[in-house]
């Protein structure tokens, strides 16, 4: 069950305003249209109301017009940048453990998200529950999904690859950059 207010570490913030700036975009205009103070940030484990990080999400996606900014966004972030759900991710002894520690912790990172994992054998079945105002914006759904992917790519060093994914949203006129980053079968739309 997702928390009815949810919070989130600022290090979610912290990690889309590096992006939209390098990308030219205006840090205080931004936090302004978020509602997040500069000072709350100073602390990147401080928490975040998850309303203002949809603020957040939707000031970066109407500035810069990015189809794509959900993958984009989350091809600059390392595992190392999760802090401690990172952290013990890292320090897993393997891939599944890895995933089994980031459904058990994810609440850390952020309240408005959670894990399912389910194994079938060799084989994870991720699906997650996310807070209405994240799922009524696209880019922080394809980002969380890009983020698990390069997460476990990071862990393994192996360009791992989905077996099937299932995005909420409608699918886009262009899917050449989903096929490129997932390389399978991808249904959009699907029901959440």
């Amino acid at each position: 069950m997702v928390h009815r207010n949810p919070t989130q570490l600022a290090r979610g913030p912290l990690l889309l305003l590096a992006y939209a700036e390098e990308r030219g975009m205006d840090r205080r205009a931004l936090l302004r249209a978020s509602g997040i103070s500069d000072a709350k940030l100073r602390d990147p484990d401080a928490r975040i109301a998850t309303r203002s990080m949809t603020r957040l999400w939707q000031a970066v996606i109407d500035e810069l017009a990015d189809p794509f900014l959900g993958l984009h966004a989350a091809r600059t972030v390392n595992i190392e940048q999760l802090g401690l759900v990172g952290y013990t991710m890292r320090h897993s002894a393997n891939l599944g453990e890895a995933i089994e520690r980031l459904a058990r912790y994810q609440r850390l990172l952020s309240e408005g998200v959670r894990y399912q994992l389910t194994r079938h054998g060799e084989e994870f079945e991720v699906s997650w529950t996310t807070h209405p105002s994240l799922l009524s914006l696209r880019a922080p759904v394809e980002a969380g999904m890009t983020l698990l992917v390069r997460s476990a790519r990071q862990l393994t060093g192996v360009e791992i690859h989905p077996v099937r994914l299932e995005l909420p949203t409608p699918q886009p006129d262009d899917v050449s950059e989903y096929r490129n980053e997932f390389a399978c079968p991808m249904l959009f739309g699907a029901e959440t």
